[in-house]
């Protein structure tokens, strides 16, 4: 059914066009059922002219993870399962002042130790707030913790949106939602949900890598966490209100329904931001007092934090409604909506690799083939095998003795969390990198290695 074009796959299906940027093998090893699930979105009358499959695709709950398509701004759809359960999920890269030579073997013992005591996995133990505080940050996002000293001054311009959606609402949140939401600011979650010290290992653009601050053999942290149980609540109660059901839950962006979604989602949004935000906060505090004998004052500063899991109202050829799901936004460096610091070469783009895999830097390619995808990218290296699967393959011992092999220190709440998350369950991000840099989507600027992983 797909023809083979130079870097992807295509074909028609309801009168419209999909595309799935892959190279060849990583298009025959994706399983069917995701690609089903990528062709049924075609069944929405008003998705924009195509649909777009990435190279870290897999199957998701309604969409795949790793999709993206568009609607008609006036008379197109929203949908809750294809912006997905954790909403706003997002990496952000934290670059220190700390170097290779700068840290012994016995200072990582002593930083992973020190994280594991951090609110890891399925932890109610985040930030003590009051209700009032709790409204405040879903209506203003990282607008909130900057005001309560929890994030830098100078940070928005080097988040997504500038870390703060204005058309939230808490109008419509469940009960349920604001209970689970109040308890978890400031925590990792479960799943694929990481924090990891990282070394830039390869540079491929001295200058651009010079201009982001980044320098071989740099520490790096990076963070990856979204809305946790909140953003969970506010996705299952709209996908049991919506009454459309084929092929996904959605409902039409202006109607009643659609709108108080939209606004809803927007607030969990906001607290994924604070909540990576708070995070950010608690990991540098651990890693100063941890480093108290290292011999220089340690410093951080962010990179970027970039949202994975959303929709947003967009302008591309036209006003449209583009869902996101497992998929980043790339913003170049003219882009109207480009209201970050980076206007010399874009935003960059984080791209984690598996627990043992590299994760990449990059930097928007041409401008002309962003606008076939909607200005969309991969968000990681994705699922090759179920979790299950990945559990079958190997005992802790066994998954920690290979990591140490490669002088990376495993740690989490969840021994079967860090089983499931095996490098074996990921796709190289290596081969993901190469599809978007052959579509010219992307240019690569530097590579960095896991040290440490701490998963949820």
């Amino acid at each position: 059914m797909f023809e083979e074009n130079k870097n992807s796959f295509s074909c028609r299906k309801n009168n419209k066009d999909v595309n799935l940027i892959a190279n060849k093998k990583i298009f025959n090893n994706i399983e069917q059922s995701a690609v089903d699930q990528l062709l049924s979105i075609t069944q929405i009358d008003s998705v924009y002219k195509k649909v777009i499959g990435l190279p870290d695709m897999h199957v998701g709950f309604g969409v795949p993870i790793g999709c993206c398509f568009a609607t008609d701004y006036d008379t197109g759809i929203i949908s809750s399962e294809a912006v997905g359960f954790d909403i706003n999920c997002g990496v952000r890269l934290i670059k220190t002042n700390l170097y290779k030579n700068d840290l012994s073997i016995e200072h990582l013992k002593k930083i992973t130790k020190a994280l594991e005591n951090l609110p890891l996995g399925l932890s109610h133990d985040g930030l003590k707030i009051t209700n009032a505080d709790f409204e405040d940050l879903l209506l203003t996002g990282v607008d909130w913790a900057i005001k309560n000293n929890l994030g830098a001054k100078n940070s928005k311009k080097k988040i997504d949106d500038q870390g703060s959606y204005k058309d939230a609402s808490i109008d419509f949140l469940s009960k349920q939602a604001k209970k689970r939401g109040l308890q978890q600011i400031g925590t990792l979650g479960q799943g694929n949900h990481f924090i990891d010290l990282l070394l830039v290992s390869d540079v491929f653009d001295e200058k651009q890598a010079r201009a982001l601050g980044l320098f071989k053999d740099q520490y790096c942290i990076l963070l990856h966490t979204g809305s946790r149980g909140f953003g969970h609540q506010v996705a299952t109660d709209f996908t049991n209100k919506f009454t459309n059901k084929t092929p996904i839950s959605y409902e039409p962006f202006h109607s009643k329904l659609g709108q108080e979604y939209y606004q809803s989602m927007l607030a969990a949004a906001n607290f994924a931001f604070v909540n990576r935000t708070v995070l950010n906060r608690a990991i540098e505090d651990t890693l100063k007092k941890t480093l108290a004998d290292v011999n220089k004052d340690v410093s951080f500063d962010l990179l970027y934090d970039l949202c994975h899991n959303i929709a947003k109202v967009e302008k591309h050829s036209k006003k449209l409604i583009v869902h996101r799901k497992g998929a980043t936004r790339v913003y170049t460096k003219d882009a109207e909506d480009n209201k970050s610091q980076y206007k010399e070469a874009g935003v960059p783009v984080i791209l984690p690799g598996s627990m043992q895999h590299k994760t990449h830097v990059l930097l928007p390619g041409s401008k002309e083939n962003l606008k076939e995808t909607f200005n969309t990218v991969a968000h990681g290296s994705g699922r090759q095998m179920s979790r299950k699967k990945a559990k079958s393959q190997s005992t802790i011992a066994e998954l920690k003795e290979n990591m140490q092999k490669d002088n990376i220190i495993l740690s989490g709440r969840s021994e079967n969390v860090m089983r499931e998350e095996t490098p074996l369950a990921y796709k190289p991000s290596e081969d993901v990198v190469d599809s978007l840099v052959n579509a010219k989507l992307v240019k690569k600027v530097v590579s960095l290695k896991p040290r440490i992983v701490i998963t949820g």
